[in-house]
């Protein structure tokens, strides 16, 4: 999931943490703070990482930082601190006494670019929980390829771990008749398929799926993303299906050269975005044509 959400919800994390010290719950204890597990340790955050198959993370090439943050006390400055697994897929630091949130990366090779993916927690608490570190934290993290995130509204493209394509339709984003030449009105009720054949392994080496993936041609006019894909590399294509049954193949473009000439398939490689402080891998916009 994209570092902009994470952004979104700092801000949030650390007016709650302030406030945790004095609003508690019928029972006494703070709100919004995540259960200790495991073999914690006072003041102590560790934990272990796992790849997608559940064994330890041993993904060559890569590296997983786990960042925990929160604020510190009065007169003092927040406290952050930036965590490298171990060769035993294991982290583990003392920190100071404090209430912390979570954010674990793995900076891993793709299509020979290395990209940030964000890990998930094992224990199924989202990113807005905090946690208490005087009795210590305990806590595992893993790579998901693809899926809705904990907690994810499947309407949010933001939500979904793996990969993220935007498509829109060219002629009528991109030509100056393309209000009366859209595949919406030439084609109304039609869908577009899109195929994503897979050229290479996942990131994490296993083999890549092949994906079909549906969009109507009023969804593909107003702009679409295509979610829940591991990330590869991809020959991505179209074809229009109408409500009758015939089907007709579309040229596609990056929307950079959606002037240019058009084309039966584009090869996407999601090298990490220039303008992501992190790295996480960007966002192709393709644009789809009729001829």
């Amino acid at each position: 999931m994209k570092s902009a959400t994470i952004k979104t919800i700092m801000g949030c994390l650390f007016a709650s943490c302030i406030l945790m010290a004095c609003k508690k719950g019928v029972d006494g204890t703070p709100q919004n703070s995540g259960d200790n597990t495991g073999n914690a340790k006072a003041n102590v955050v560790s934990g272990n990482i796992y790849d997608a198959a559940g064994n330890k993370f041993k993904i060559s090439g890569s590296k997983v930082i786990v960042h925990i943050w929160g604020p510190g006390g009065i007169g003092n400055d927040d406290q952050a601190y930036n965590i490298n697994m171990d060769e035993n897929s294991h982290y583990e630091s003392k920190v100071a006494n404090g209430v912390y949130a979570y954010h674990v990366r793995a900076y891993m090779p793709l299509n020979g670019r290395k990209v940030c993916i964000d890990l998930a927690p094992t224990d199924g608490k989202g990113g807005n929980i905090t946690f208490a570190s005087a009795p210590g934290i305990n806590r595992d993290f893993k790579l998901v390829l693809f899926g809705l995130g904990k907690d994810g509204d499947p309407g949010d493209a933001n939500a979904y771990y793996g990969g993220h394509i935007w498509v829109g339709d060219g002629a009528g984003s991109f030509t100056s008749d393309g209000y009366w030449t859209n595949l919406k009105v030439k084609y109304p009720g039609a869908k577009v398929t899109f195929i994503l054949t897979p050229q290479g392994p996942c990131l994490d080496g296993s083999p890549a799926p092949a994906k079909e993936i549906d969009c109507s041609v009023e969804d593909l006019y107003s702009g679409k993303y295509l979610v829940n894909f591991p990330l590869a590399l991809y020959r991505v294509s179209a074809i229009l299906k109408t409500p009758d049954g015939e089907q007709k193949a579309l040229k596609v473009t990056s929307v950079e050269e959606a002037t240019g000439p058009h084309y039966e398939f584009i090869d996407e490689t999601f090298p990490p975005d220039p303008d992501d402080a992190d790295g996480h891998p960007i966002i192709p916009q393709i644009a789809v044509w009729e001829d």
